[in-house]
């Protein structure tokens, strides 16, 4: 299987030539034991290919440190041939760490307005923030889709924090099993850029390193100790294989149909039982204790759902069906004969129980907290289940 390292960067692309390193040398480094308590699998693995995601002036760094000889080294070689010279027995019959300052390896974001598309300098906006998501999502659909035969590296140590955590994000509800996400950390002083020339990987041509701020010594690249640290993910693609049978058209609609995926499938796991005699519900088999009030809404709510019937259209369309079967309902149930005379349920009260009884099951945690999605929220006033999954018991 091929492997892709999919990389963002910022103004340090070092991040891109450390990972590559860490990655096919895991035990490089004579201090093995950290990397090891940090989670390093210890595979070595040379991706087959390098891309890039970043803006105009990540780019420009990228062209202007990686594809330029090495300030201080005797060899015409850029950066990039060194690192492949020094992984790779043959590098010139050997096709892997296939990477260029080409536009198929340093991919710049971008975003259309006003009728043109423009490259993105830097992240200042909303806008250019989803851009940018969009841009990962397609990346990535190439890369990892229901067809693809690639496995992804996903490196998050460059660019942007924003950036970062949207590639966490697509790599969460794409990504594999097969896949990875890592970040990278190299010890001090050489994780800055105090160094000229600059450090990128420790077997680099140009070992001595001179400061270029004070109170920073000389050093050399052999020194440095880089740690590839594995990022735990959770594979979600696995949950929602019917939302990602087609390519959405963007990160907002992959977010949304993921969103109604995770919503359907957790609407059919809960089961709810409302007591008519206790203040007291059953979610999933888990007692949460509620008020008077609160569990009287509840067997409202409960009844409206396992008849079936006409959704309530609003808070105040529940408030007036709580009035009207108020003295019945005090017949019927004992937690409700402490409240003398009649009781106004009006919409600001059902606003207010319904957020008492998420507070409850909240810190009733676990499957109780569940149910919080589908209780009455804005723009809906009914328990959002279906009539199977409700029952009003003794």
């Amino acid at each position: 299987m091929k492997t892709t390292l999919l990389a963002v960067t910022g103004l340090s692309p070092a991040v891109l030539t450390e990972t590559v390193w860490k990655l096919a040398r895991p035990d490089a480094d004579a201090d093995a034991d950290a990397d090891a308590d940090a989670g390093d699998p210890r595979e070595a693995v040379i991706p087959d290919r390098v891309v890039a995601l970043t803006t105009t002036r990540g780019a420009e760094a990228i062209r202007a440190q990686l594809f330029q000889p090495l300030p201080g080294s005797k060899s015409d070689r850029t950066v990039w041939q060194e690192l492949r010279a020094a992984l790779l027995d043959d590098p010139l019959a050997d096709d892997r760490l296939a990477f260029g300052p080409d536009g198929e390896h340093v991919k710049i974001f971008s975003i259309f307005e006003k009728g043109a598309s423009r490259e993105i300098e830097d992240i200042r906006d909303a806008a250019e923030s989803e851009a940018v998501a969009d841009a990962m999502m397609r990346e990535l659909w190439s890369l990892a889709g229901p067809e693809s035969g690639t496995r992804v590296i996903a490196s998050i140590a460059g660019g942007f924090k924003t950036m970062s955590a949207l590639l966490f994000s697509c790599m969460t509800l794409m990504g594999r099993e097969s896949d990875r996400i890592t970040h990278v950390l190299v010890n001090d002083p050489f994780d800055k850029n105090v160094f000229d020339p600059p450090f990128y990987f420790p077997k680099q041509s140009a070992q001595s390193l001179s400061p270029t701020r004070q109170r920073v010594a000389p050093a050399s690249a052999s020194d440095a100790r880089i740690l590839l640290i594995d990022v735990p993910f959770v594979p979600l693609r696995y949950l929602f294989e019917r939302e990602l049978v087609r390519k959405p058209h963007s990160y907002s609609e992959l977010i949304g149909r993921c969103g109604i995926g995770a919503r359907q499938s957790a609407r059919g796991s809960i089961s709810l039982k409302v007591s008519q005699s206790r203040a007291e519900i059953e979610v999933s088999g888990r007692r949460v204790r509620l008020g008077p009030r609160e569990q009287y809404l509840m067997l409202c709510l409960a009844r409206r759902a396992i008849d079936m019937g006409k959704p309530f259209e609003n808070h105040q369309d529940v408030g007036l069906a709580m009035v009207d079967g108020f003295e019945e309902a005090k017949r019927l149930c004992p937690f409700l004969k402490g409240i003398v005379g009649t009781t106004r349920f009006d919409e600001r009260e059902v606003t207010r129980l319904t957020w008492d009884i998420g507070k409850k099951l909240g810190k009733a945690r676990g499957v109780a907290a569940g149910l919080i999605p589908f209780l009455p929220e804005k723009g809906r006033s009914s328990l959002d289940l279906p009539a199977g999954a409700v029952e009003i018991v003794p």
